[in-house]
């Protein structure tokens, strides 16, 4: 498991830096990798810990871990929180999340299946996979569920005020894996499970949805794209981004309506009535960044009042008057397809087949109509609440979260966690590596390598003197010798 969870990473490695001509692009992957690295240096003294103690690293052995009253629990969370600081790293988790959004500097297609639904998915696979082990730490899942919960609030916000469609998408992702993350370590397993399946089908037709509009447009603003106008006109694209963005913000009937009310059913089951509650916010966060970024999209085209204005528009009628290629528009509506019924799996309707596929065994599925009702009216009031502020003829082209400075100021510097890392590299990841170079160049290299061999150089030079073919200097040389021994022997 550990090696292909390596293999992933430097897949997504590759594929990130695939125009490594770009700077950027090379920034960010090289970004990803030392910054998932870092996670998985934790992920291996875990593994080892657990190798050498136990001996044994099968999944089935891990899971029965916990039910041995032998084992020390210390070492238990321990290990937990090692393994887990891999999975904060790989699913992108405060406060390791900060390569993701970088990662789109990769290809559009690379973003729906590494950074959508197969890499960013391993950690929550992995939880899910070694869910004894995890759950026998009580600590453990506590921190698994509150860095969860945190991470899903940041990314939220942080989306709120994104221009980049990618951008707005990749935040989106962070905060999904974030409420995986938080109801697995809430006690939630099946609902963690499930959300990973439907968001994995919603989530890549957005991104497919994206590259549609990037390829069409030739730029990732949304605000770009709107004033080039045309987005009307690509009828499938258009289409699947709205039945996507639905599903993303939980409206019935589509997969994510499903998958988020199993969480916050999770959560209010577990006694977390808090975590609740912070997913109904997020859940509002969701519906309105999703559909900031329609309604802006959706705009009034602007008039073309100049001859040179109408002269432009004319020659890109051609490009802006039509849909993306069946090449791109047929993943879309397979993608759209599965995001409108997926979520009826874990309904009565097909007798709990999601229970049957996931536990083995069936249980009998209740609709919780409460939860239902709640989580459809903050989904509704989101879209409502984007629409009056970006919908139609408004005009506006600041939200609420960006019309207060200072909140504008910690979204849009992302919280500052960048200029931490930065400072901290700069300040302390780089003086410490100067330190460690200058001891490797002068104290192991000068001295420990080139010193040893230099005093074989030098010692030889001075017996060869010595060595001159005189048989009474080396009879001379060897009574001195004895005489100094014995001398040396009566001073002891």
């Amino acid at each position: 498991a550990f090696f292909g969870w390596e293999l992933v990473g430097a897949a997504s490695f590759l594929l990130i830096g695939f125009w490594f001509y770009k700077p950027e692009a090379a920034a960010a992957a090289k970004k990803a990798f030392v910054m998932t690295r870092f996670g998985d240096f934790g992920f291996f003294v875990g593994l080892l810990m657990l190798l050498v103690s136990f001996g044994n690293l099968d999944f089935g052995v891990l899971n029965q871990l916990g039910k041995s009253p032998a084992i020390n629990q210390s070492f238990l969370t321990a290990a937990a929180l090692l393994i887990f600081m891999g999975i904060m790293g790989k699913s992108a988790q405060f406060p390791l999340h900060a390569w993701l959004p970088d990662a789109m500097e990769g290809p559009t297609p690379v973003s729906a299946l590494i950074h959508a639904a197969t890499m960013v998915a391993a950690g929550i696979y992995l939880i899910a996979r070694a869910y004894g082990f995890f759950s026998a730490s009580p600590f453990a899942m506590e921190f698994i569920a509150v860095v969860g919960i945190i991470t899903s609030f940041v990314a939220a916000t942080i989306a709120l005020v994104q221009n980049d469609v990618k951008k707005v998408m990749a935040y989106s992702t962070i905060s999904q894996l974030g409420l995986m993350v938080s109801v697995l370590g809430a006690g939630g397993y099946k609902a963690g499970v499930f959300h990973l399946f439907s968001h994995a089908f919603f989530k890549a037709l957005l991104f497919l949805c994206a590259g549609s509009l990037i390829h069409h447009f030739n730029t990732n603003d949304m605000w770009e794209m709107a004033e080039k106008g045309g987005v009307r006109k690509m009828k499938i694209t258009l289409t699947t981004l709205i039945i996507g963005s639905l599903a993303l913000a939980g409206i019935f009937p589509l997969a994510g309506f499903f998958s988020k009310d199993a969480i916050i059913v999770a959560f209010e089951q577990n006694h977390k009535e808090v975590f609740a509650y912070l997913t109904m916010l997020i859940s509002f966060m969701t519906a309105y960044y999703t559909f900031r970024m329609i309604f802006v999209l959706l705009s009034p085209e602007p008039a073309h009042s100049t001859e040179e204005h109408t002269e432009e528009h004319s020659h890109s009628s051609e490009h802006h008057g039509h849909d993306s290629p069946a090449n791109m528009t047929i993943p879309l509506i397979i993608l759209a397809i599965f995001s409108v019924f997926f979520g009826f799996v874990d309904t009565p309707m097909l007798s709990g087949y999601f229970d049957k596929f996931l536990l083995n065994k069936h249980e009998v599925e209740h609709l919780h109509w409460g939860v239902m009702i709640k989580s459809t009216i903050v989904a509704l009031s989101g879209i409502a609440f984007a629409y009056y502020q970006f919908g139609g003829k408004s005009g506006y082209r600041e939200g609420f979260a960006e019309k207060i400075g200072f909140i504008k100021s910690l979204l849009v510097n992302k919280y500052y966690i960048d200029d931490f890392y930065f400072i901290l590299v700069r300040g302390v990841v780089i003086p410490f590596a100067t330190i460690l170079n200058w001891i490797d160049r002068k104290v192991i290299n000068d001295t420990g390598v080139n010193g040893t061999g230099n005093i074989v150089v030098y010692s030889g030079k001075f017996f060869s003197k010595l060595m001159n073919g005189m048989l009474q200097r080396y009879l001379g040389t060897s009574v001195a010798l004895i005489i100094f021994i014995l001398f040396l022997w009566q001073l002891i």
